[in-house]
């Protein structure tokens, strides 16, 4: 179980943990993903001994002329050199420098290995056929499966030849885009699984402690990004709700993957305020502070109880162990999925979840299956609702006298 300090109590030992960093400002924030510790893990080993860049780091996986537009490509993006036009300024995220520096070299391998050619002698037939072969899967994965989006990998390297088009045109040559035509976007639909209100009541109330039971309810309720958001909520962050039991959770901007909001707990305010009496955590501890592999761990645990969602098997040492199933983000699916039919409009939904436009709204109204069913009656007569709500969601509304049974549920365990 992972532990952090008070903001006002950091100590010089907890700053070297893996998770933990500290922004300009002097906010702590954690990063789940080890993102930062590990681009400054690569950034030591790419230096010589006298403090000079390494720029053949990756050879002889690739050329050195390959190596080095690679590592400068890198170094440019944690101080945002050279970046496209219409783009943000400033230093990409270090999620992104992490996902770039471990996936790129290796893909410029493969596309080097599948044309025979070497970077950067590469056509726009040669990418149509490394990509297209990857979709088909002609090209597997190195555990000989197929890639599961191949959308991915042709972003990820359409913004490296961008970049070296840039660099290439300051020195006066003009290169192709030779990645214009090929798809971007993905190939399907990632699979998740769809938690109903009464499923995730169920998981709560088998949860094992009050730590899971609130947090269940509030991953579904939020609908918060886990574990990045999820783990950056402080104490200070929740306040009541003026005339009302329920309570406001304050995103805040600096650790929201893109804007700070101020949302509303309508399902797990009084699971949560249980938690936080019993624990006896202050303002500004950590709401939620186990690693999140353990809170993975127990959620696919009580999926499998609850629903029996995902398969349960004993490995070699004869620990039970748990296998796909339901993840932390699977309820933020299943929340938007819950709360969509019930918010009036797009604007709303997009500040609750942090979106910047509507794209994800159009795919989770498919997804819920929901048509336009105005009548000619409702014309004549207008509703307060005439916001089309399927079947299984309308049994999926608790009345307020479920939900007070729910937490007199929930004081009873605690009381035994």
């Amino acid at each position: 179980m992972t532990r952090f300090l008070k903001q006002g109590d950091v100590q010089d030992t907890l700053m070297v943990k893996k998770t933990i960093i500290r922004k300009p400002s002097g906010e702590i924030v954690v990063d789940p993903h080890k993102s930062k510790y590990l681009n400054d893990a690569w950034m030591i080993k790419i230096r010589k001994l006298n403090g000079e860049i390494n720029y053949d780091f990756y050879t002889p996986l690739l050329t050195p002329y390959t190596s080095k537009i690679v590592v400068q490509y890198l170094l440019d993006m944690k101080v945002g050199k050279n970046t496209a036009k219409g783009t943000k300024r400033g230093p990409r995220s270090e999620s992104t420098i992490k996902h770039m520096r471990t996936r790129l070299p290796s893909l410029i391998e493969l596309i080097n290995n599948y044309t025979g050619k070497i970077f950067p002698n590469y056509t726009e037939d040669d990418i149509l056929l490394v990509f297209g072969a990857m979709r088909d899967g002609t090209i597997l994965t190195k555990n000989d499966t197929p890639f599961k989006d191949t959308g991915t990998y042709v972003r990820s390297f359409a913004k490296f030849w961008r970049y070296y088009m840039r660099i290439k045109k300051k020195d006066g040559v003009i290169l192709e885009d030779i990645c214009s035509s090929v798809e971007t976007g993905r190939d399907i639909k990632p699979k998740w699984n769809y938690i109903t209100l009464k499923q995730a009541q169920k998981m709560s109330y088998l949860a094992p402690s009050p730590y899971y039971k609130a947090l269940i309810l509030f991953l579904f309720d939020s609908g918060i990004r886990a574990p990045t958001e999820l783990m950056n909520v402080r104490v200070k962050d929740l306040t009541q709700i003026p005339d009302s039991n329920n309570l406001f959770l304050q995103i805040r901007h600096e650790t929201s993957k893109t804007f700070g909001r101020k949302i509303k707990l309508m399902l797990s305010s009084e699971a949560v305020k249980i938690y936080l009496e019993i624990s006896g955590k202050e303002e500004e501890d950590m709401l939620f502070d186990y690693s999140y592999q353990s809170m993975n761990k127990m959620i696919k645990k009580l999926g499998h109880l609850a629903m029996n969602i995902e398969y349960a098997k004993k490995d070699k040492h004869g620990v039970t162990r748990y296998y796909e199933g339901i993840s932390m983000y699977d309820f933020r699916h299943s929340s938007v999925c819950y709360y969509l039919p019930l918010y009036k409009s797009e604007n709303q939904m997009k500040y609750r979840y942090g979106w910047k436009n509507s794209r994800m709204i159009h795919y989770y109204s498919e997804f819920i299956g929901m048509t336009d069913t105005i009548t000619e009656n409702q014309l004549q007569e207008p509703t307060k609702n005439q916001e089309a709500v399927t079947q299984e969601q309308k049994q999926e509304k608790i009345t307020k006298q479920q939900a007070l049974e729910l937490i007199q549920k929930l004081q009873e365990i605690l009381n035994e």
